[in-house]
């Protein structure tokens, strides 16, 4: 066992990865608060729809099945389910899927012990029939439906349809009706004894723990047999969207938008990819937080009248920004977004723009250490990579206008980007 420290005497902040013989690595961060948070996180998403085992052959996974996992894993054998036994604990626990990773995480005030058995009982003991997963086919495949009927999501799935050629990100993370039914309860088995392991997992726990009571937890209620040795299969991704624009009519009030910028060039490095996010996040906010020059214009002319949301996903394999809002002339607001961003390249980025979002975004990274969820969420992307959370504010401070410069003229252009529209049917 090999325990070691990160510390930040300016943030005043602590925490310990443990590394543990045939165990996933551990991460505590003691924070004396009324709640206690922790995860078990799987490097494993929808994404992952190919591997191949080291001296084998290439195995192909039918689409979603990295979600139906996630599902199918809080079904105990005694035929109870786990959010029942977490609820009897008086913890309110939950789980996601992501494009890269699975999650499984509880939030409690009390009888965390019990729940934390729990957790790490239910992730590494799982149990499925044929009649449970039909079951759960039937189920799973009413919430793909949902998501058909919901023009937020559909807006954003297609703009990924068109952003990308071949990658599997493209993919609802639910699959589809035809993809969820090639799946049996052995595929199951076999996609947890792949991708279930400890050198594929990390467990969080942040609040009013120890490290020793932890430790304790982890070696009582975790243990694996033998693993399977695995490589990551993504094909190789075209530059530039697959498509320029694609519409959708459904039923809505008010026409919705969704804009995506794809990055080509993804690099190698994970400290140069996190680097590139914190980047990218604040080149953002200058360009369009409701305090940046284009939302104001935008605002003032009646084009938009709520804020735009930006979000971000990036990875090894693929990064895009995406853009989205409503308006009732939805490609009236993306062409002058365009132009506005056509404009930017003429004339350059603003230093004083620069130096007011990169405190915004130091202060969103001091902020979030007030919050135990804030902290074991963050810190999953930070544990797979192997980087030190504590370093965050150091970081983002070291971001220079220069690098924000080049991000942006690497990465806003016409050629990088592709628009999804939800139109009224009338």
């Amino acid at each position: 066992m090999k325990t070691e420290w990160f510390e930040s005497a300016r943030l005043n902040e602590k925490y310990c990865r443990i590394s543990l013989p045939g165990r996933p690595k551990v991460y505590v961060f003691p924070k004396q608060m009324s709640n206690t948070y922790a995860l078990c996180a799987v490097r494993y998403g929808s994404v992952d729809r190919s591997y191949q085992c080291v001296g084998g052959k290439k195995i192909i996974l039918p689409d979603g099945i990295a979600h139906f996992l996630e599902h199918k894993m809080f079904t105990e054998q005694d035929g109870s389910d786990a959010f029942d036994i977490f609820s009897s604990y008086g913890a309110d626990a939950n789980a996601y899927t992501t494009y890269d990773r699975t999650v499984y995480l509880f939030n409690c005030t009390s009888n965390f012990d019990k729940s934390f058995g729990t957790l790490l009982h239910m992730v590494t003991h799982p149990y499925f029939t044929k009649e449970s997963v039909d079951r759960e086919r039937g189920i799973i495949a009413q919430e793909i439906g949902m998501y058909d009927d919901d023009p937020d999501a559909v807006c954003y799935e297609n703009m990924l349809a068109t952003l990308y050629h071949d990658h599997p990100v493209r993919i609802n993370v639910c699959g589809t009706v035809q993809s969820i039914a090639k799946i049996t309860p052995e595929l199951l088995y076999e996609c947890h004894r792949t991708f279930y392991n400890p050198d594929n997992m990390v467990i969080i726990v942040c609040g009013q723990v120890t490290p020793e009571s932890i430790i304790d937890a982890v070696m009582c209620e975790t243990g694996w047999g033998e693993t399977v040795a695995f490589e990551r299969c993504v094909d190789a991704e075209l530059c530039g969207p697959a498509q320029k624009v694609i519409t959708r009519k459904m039923k809505v009030a008010m026409p919705l938008f969704a804009m995506g910028f794809k990055e080509n060039d993804i690099d190698a490095d994970v400290l140069s990819r996190h680097r590139r996010d914190i980047t990218a996040s604040i080149l953002e906010r200058m360009l369009f937080s409701t305090s940046s020059e284009l939302y104001n214009e935008l605002y003032d002319k009646g084009l938009v009248t709520s804020p735009l949301s930006v979000g971000r996903a990036a990875e090894d394999s693929y990064a895009f920004t995406e853009l989205c809002g409503t308006a009732k002339d939805p490609s009236a607001v993306c062409e002058y977004i365009m132009s506005h961003i056509r404009k930017i390249h003429r004339i350059g980025l603003t230093y004083d723009d620069f130096v007011r979002c990169q405190r915004r975004r130091l202060g969103d990274a001091i902020s979030r250490f007030d919050s135990t969820e804030e902290i074991a969420n963050a810190l999953i992307g930070y544990a797979f990579d192997e980087l030190d959370i504590l370093n965050d504010v150091e970081l983002v401070e070291s971001i220079d206008f220069d690098e924000v410069k080049n991000l942006f003229e690497k990465m806003y252009h016409e050629d990088n980007m592709a628009v999804s529209y939800v139109m009224p049917l009338k």
